[in-house]
């Protein structure tokens, strides 16, 4: 496969154009310090893979692109893009992966007639109650406290319960509970003061009763006789108190003189006008305001859930009994059918033993109603279950997990590749061939996390039949160089790993990263001395050797002293040469030529910087042993001119030029060179003295702005140090 990518002002990248070749690996791997690329082409490719265009949002430059895989134009669905971490990320086919196909296709066919009879009820429910259809069948078995499936729940309901002609949203949603539950409003007290004045007229009030017959039920009477037809021959009924039977027209009439007794007392219309005044959802003061005798009922909202629930089953108890006798004929196989899905292994168990066998997380996994689920029948529940030293279990729900925060950060990174690996799964599963855009997905991740995340990146292109590629982005050298070894270990390294680099003028480029003096710059430089001997690699070294010569006991740290000097300005540094360094070189298997050896070290590291300065290849920004130069150069450079100025070098530079602020922070014509002493403190340490040969910091730095550093010191700070003397 060849991918062909050219992009212009895309977010962070102004200029972009490559092909990559995965003819050879099936992965390649770019290592861009901050600042360069990453995020930005990640975030590219995310735009296209939601359909969508990228941007330049600093500027609004016109954003341009062409991004082809064997010069056809791709297309979002070959796009997956793993970002380093999205909270509560929710993975699109995780439903789908935990819904074993057989077992579904066999239980649907048995279930076609009750399906379909089912989704009418939920759809007449679903618009009667306000509640998504996705989430009813959940919500009124927890409202009933029911531990059964929905079947078996519906079996067990009273379908001659009525109660009121409400929406079941317009109560129990967010904003209202949050106004119910709020107790500076005080709203608790109001309703049980209306529900104890309400109750007593009630027991005044003309063929009203307590508990019983109330004005919202004598509504739903009349509705229900009109609904039926009751009136149409000229029927009539006869209310409590009533001499004459009564007609339609009579009974309302009656039915609504009754009700305005209760809803024009003074008492309840005054405290009915506390409730509604605070009331923040238009909705639901509406239906305070038609139906104020539903006030009393919100002393106990779980009562009222079920009374709601028995008013719908009531309305559309038709639709359940057909439903119901459709599932007692099936029952018996779909049962037999459900026994097998609870043991049935579905690629949720695959992936989830998959996560962890490859992760320490400190949780266990496991699916809620798993033979619902397995059937497709509910939405899928993930819970965690946690276990300390004393065996004491407790399981969260992943929204209760997340509120919690009790997960570290790369705990909670783990459990975000989880999900991951569901979408990854579902990709395998239909075989979609798809570039991954992996972008630093190791952050935060102790060593053994880490490593679990390589190998998988290594098995990923092994899946899906082959038709899986991927490019891996990080700005962590380390992770860099495991991925190298791991993972490009049996291909063209050269081929298949980058580095990005910036010019100065916003162009980006990759330059190939497989070659020995990147990976592993010591040995290479160790195997050039001994065979082609470069002086480049004898200076480059000085940090080094300096490291390795505290543990000789080479004329008594003579060495180690004479290698100070030359990477600190002190009165011997110009003095000392190659032949004084001869003896710890040759430790290496390494001969300093005999016209080498009376050089002085100092002219040869800043005629070297000089030439190196002077380079403008684009490879040089990735040859380590240039940048040490050029830090050493810098170095020497600032430490000799504070010298000049007659301060007393301290131990570091940092000290150093403390002491030169001290002295010159009045002096208005020092300011330049406090300012380009400020960037050599900044820039030099970390470049020079590399602990553990842990080089990060200096290959993250473009070599131009150590050459720029470089040529500022040398035109102000030596130009101007006889000034000083």
């Amino acid at each position: 496969m060849i991918l062909s990518c050219t992009l212009k002002n895309c977010y962070g990248i102004k200029d972009f154009n490559q092909t990559f070749d995965f003819s050879q690996s099936k992965s390649i791997l770019i290592y861009a310090s901050n600042g360069i690329m990453k995020t930005s082409f990640a975030r590219t490719f995310k735009q296209l893979q939601n359909g969508e265009k990228p941007k330049e949002e600093i500027y609004n430059s016109l954003s341009t692109f062409e991004i082809k895989i064997d010069n056809t134009n791709i297309s979002k669905n070959e796009i997956f893009v793993i970002e380093p971490y999205i909270e509560r990320y929710e993975a699109k086919s995780i439903s789908t992966l935990l819904v074993d196909k057989h077992s579904k296709e066999q239980y649907d066919t048995e279930l076609k007639q009750i399906i379909k009879l089912k989704t009418s009820l939920l759809d007449k429910l679903s618009k009667k109650s306000g509640k998504q259809k996705n989430e009813l069948e959940s919500t009124i078995l927890k409202d009933f406290d029911s531990k059964d499936d929905f079947f078996t729940f519906l079996l067990s309901v009273d379908l001659n319960n009525w109660y009121l002609d409400i929406k079941y949203e317009d109560i129990f949603n967010e904003k209202v509970l949050a106004l119910l539950n709020n107790e500076k409003l005080d709203l608790q007290k109001n309703i049980s003061e209306y529900s104890k004045i309400y109750n007593e007229i009630l027991e005044t009030t003309p063929f009203f009763a307590k508990n019983a017959f109330n004005p919202s039920r004598a509504e739903d009477l009349l509705k229900s006789l009109q609904k039926n037809k009751f009136f149409t021959y000229e029927n009539k009924i006869k209310l409590t108190n009533t001499e004459p039977l009564l007609s339609e027209q009579e009974l309302e009439k009656s039915l609504k003189k009754a009700k305005e007794t209760l809803i024009k007392n003074e008492k309840l219309k005054e405290i009915q006008d506390l409730i509604t005044k605070n009331a923040q959802v238009q909705s639901f003061q509406s239906l305070i305001e038609n139906k104020p005798d539903l006030i009393i009922d919100l002393n106990d909202l779980h009562t009222l859930k079920k009374k709601i629930w028995y008013s719908y089953f009531s309305e559309y108890k038709e639709d359940i009994k057909h439903l119901l006798l459709s599932y007692e004929e099936k029952k018996s196989i779909l049962q037999e059918i459900e026994s097998k899905a609870i043991i049935e292994k579905t690629r949720w168990h695959k992936i989830i033993q998959d996560f962890k066998d490859r992760f320490d997380v400190p949780f266990e996994l496991y699916i809620e109603d798993s033979k619902s689920v397995i059937l497709g029948q509910v939405v899928p529940n993930i819970v965690f279950k946690f276990k300390d030293d004393s065996e004491r279990c407790n399981s969260l729900n992943r929204d209760e997990l997340y509120n919690k925060n009790t997960l570290s950060r790369g705990e909670s990174r783990a459990l975000y590749l989880l999900y991951i690996l569901f979408d990854i799964e579902s990709r395998i599963e239909e075989s979609t061939r798809t570039l991954f855009v992996v972008d630093d997905i190791a952050d935060s991740f102790d060593y053994r996390n880490k490593y679990a995340i390589i190998q998988y990146l290594n098995e990923l292109p092994t899946k899906a039949e082959g038709r899986f590629f991927q490019i891996i982005l990080t700005h962590n050298f380390d992770f860099f160089r495991t991925v190298q070894e791991r993972i490009l270990q049996n291909n063209n390294k050269r081929a298949s790993s980058f580095i990005a680099t910036k010019k100065e003028d916003g162009i980006i480029s990759l330059v190939e990263a497989g070659k020995k003096n990147i990976i592993n710059p010591f040995i290479y430089w160790k195997q050039e001395l001994q065979q082609n001997y470069n002086v480049k690699f004898i200076i480059a070294m000085i940090p080094f050797i300096r490291e390795l010569a505290k543990y000789f006991t080479i004329d008594d740290n003579k060495l180690y002293d004479q290698l100070t000097s030359l990477l600190h300005f002190q009165d011997n540094t110009i003095l000392i040469t190659f032949n004084d360094l001869q003896p710890i070189y040759q430790k290496l298997g390494v001969t300093i030529p005999t016209e080498q050896k009376n050089i002085k070290v100092f002219d040869q590291i800043l005629s070297t910087a000089n030439e190196i300065s002077k380079n403008n290849s684009n490879q040089s920004a990735f040859n380590l042993e240039n940048k040490i130069i050029l830090a050493i150069a810098c170095r020497l450079n600032g430490e000799r001119y504070i010298k000049s100025c007659d301060i007393d070098l301290q131990q570091t530079l940092g000290k150093s030029f403390a002491m030169f602020v001290d002295k010159y922070k009045q002096d208005d014509s020092k300011k330049n060179e406090i300012k380009l002493l400020e960037e050599v403190v900044i820039m030099t340490p970390e470049n020079i003295h590399l602990n553990s040969f842990m080089y990060e910091p200096i290959i993250d730095m473009s070599d131009w702005y150590l050459k720029k550093l470089y040529n500022k010191t040398s035109e102000k700070l030596i130009q101007n140090t006889k000034d000083c003397q």
